[in-house]
C-alpha cells in the first residue's frame, strides 16, 4: 500500500475541456470516494485525490521507511502545499518542484514546465536502463 495524492489538472485546457473536466473527474472518482479513506480536494485549476489521513511529508515518510537504504527517493510537487514534502527529503531524497513561475521552495531542483519534467524523467530512465543493462 502507497500513501499520497494523485492530481489531475486543466490548466493547459480549453475553458471547454476545462469544465468538461471539472464535471467528469468527481463522477469519475466515486466509487474510490465511497471509501471514507480517501478525498477529493478542488484548487481553482486541478483536483487532488488524497488519503484522509496522511499528508504529502506523511507518504514520504511511508516511502522512506519502506524503501531500501540504497533506493532514490524523489518527490514531485508543483506548489507550496509540496513544500512540507520537500522539507521531509533533506538528507534523504530529491524533490523537484514544477512550476511556470518562480516560488520560494525547499525542493532540491526547479523545473519550468511539464515539458521540461518528461525530458528529466527521459533522462532518468535513460540512465537507470544503463545502469540495470
Amino acid at each position: 500500500m502507497r500513501h499520497g495524492s494523485l492530481g489531475v489538472s486543466w490548466t493547459k485546457q480549453t475553458s471547454a475541456e476545462a469544465a468538461k473536466m471539472k464535471v467528469t473527474i468527481p463522477k469519475l472518482l466515486t466509487p474510490i470516494l465511497r471509501n471514507e479513506d480517501f478525498v477529493l480536494i478542488e484548487y481553482p485549476d486541478k483536483y487532488e485525490l488524497r488519503t484522509r489521513f496522511f499528508d504529502k511529508s506523511s507518504a514520504v515518510a511511508f516511502m522512506i521507511l519502506e524503501s531500501d537504504i540504497d533506493a532514490v527517493i524523489t518527490y514531485i510537487g508543483d506548489d507550496e502545499t509540496d513544500d512540507d514534502a520537500f522539507r521531509m527529503l533533506k538528507g534523504i531524497g530529491y524533490g523537484i518542484l514544477v512550476s511556470e513561475k518562480s516560488i520560494s521552495s525547499p525542493a532540491h531542483n526547479w523545473l519550468k514546465s511539464p515539458k521540461q519534467l518528461n525530458l528529466f524523467l527521459d533522462k532518468w530512465s535513460e540512465s537507470i536502463a544503463d545502469i540495470t543493462l
